[in-house]
């Protein structure tokens, strides 16, 4: 095993909390695979006990459109066997181009994850990721997008669902250069029993990137005492005529809320499912592929169904 230190801040800020990178342990050796493309969908089916890393790169030339949907599943998804699974994407915009590059990770309880995506982004050109969490023990994602083009756009968006001691850990990077570049970085999720999450937002205004602007939405459903969840917005300003913005959402339903569903006939752990699903599929629907969002549904349906079994409704 390697230690290697992943999802750092651009700028130190946390220093006593221990929030300002992450530590990943990486098996040695890792072997290369490839994905099945099928319907225009990118797939990789991993088996556990593998340790395995990805690498490509996705380039739209000028006043191109792509789509690109990477999604990670495991075989014989309840083994206990432990994997690793290692992607890099790097992305590169020409002018007026238009790239959204979708990523749904649905692994087995016991994969440990390590997914960066690198974006460049031309004059006029526009990066949506869209990034769904649901399966693996340990999963550290990092999206770092240079907006150095005139009038560049990026707009990142994750939705997650995390609980049993599932660990999330999130870097978003906004580093804006170019003049009325703009980004807005989005992040819905729901944690439950024992789970922890970190989310690192950081918009970057670098020297020249005058009416540029940029914003981060966070929200956080917490559905037990014993989660963790560490929220970083970050903006850094090195240019003045600039605007950004960030906000965080993050609680628990109220017992007001309960009780009054309750009395429509709707259980608690059914309450609960339903916002954790809708927190999901708000991002989910962002998706322009209708099987990969039947795929989420069912991944979902699954992680409900022992749930529930295991809480004996």
């Amino acid at each position: 095993m390697t230690e290697t230190i992943a999802n750092k801040l651009p700028s130190p800020t946390w220093n006593y909390l221990d929030m300002n990178a992450a530590k990943i342990l990486v098996p040695e050796p890792l072997k290369k695979i490839s994905g099945e493309n099928k319907d225009g969908v990118l797939h990789f089916s991993v088996r556990p006990g593998e340790n395995v890393f990805f690498e490509n790169e996705i380039r739209a030339g000028e006043g191109e459109e792509k789509v690109v949907i990477m999604d990670y599943t495991s075989q014989d998804a309840g083994e206990d066997a432990a994997g690793f699974f290692g992607i890099k994407t790097n992305v590169v915009l020409e002018e007026r181009s238009r790239v959204h590059l979708v990523k749904i990770q649905m692994l087995g309880k016991n994969f440990t994850r390590h997914d960066q995506t690198f974006a460049k982004i031309g004059n006029g050109a526009e990066f949506h990721f869209t990034q769904i969490e649901l399966g693996g023990a340990k999963n550290f994602v990092e999206m770092i997008s240079d907006l150095d083009g005139e009038g560049s756009f990026l707009k990142g968006d994750i939705s997650y669902y995390c609980a049993d001691g599932q660990e999330l850990d999130v870097n978003f990077i906004a580093n804006q250069r170019g003049k009325k570049s703009k980004s807005t970085m989005n992040s819905f999720g729901t944690l439950g029993n024992g789970a922890k999450k970190t989310f690192r937002g950081t918009i970057d205004f670098k020297k020249g990137a005058a009416a540029s602007s940029g914003s981060e939405l966070e929200e956080v459903l917490l559905l037990s005492e014993n989660v963790v969840n560490k929220s970083i917005p970050l903006i850094l300003c090195g240019e003045e005529d600039v605007s950004g913005d960030h906000g965080a959402t993050i609680g628990s339903v109220s017992d007001e809320i309960f009780f009054y569903l309750n009395s429509r006939g709707i259980r608690k752990s059914m309450a609960e499912e339903m916002l954790a699903r809708a927190k999901v599929m708000r991002t989910a629907a962002l998706i322009p592929n209708s099987d990969c969002v039947e795929k989420i549904e069912k991944f979902l349906d699954g992680i409900f169904s022992v749930r529930g079994e295991e809480a004996g409704a």
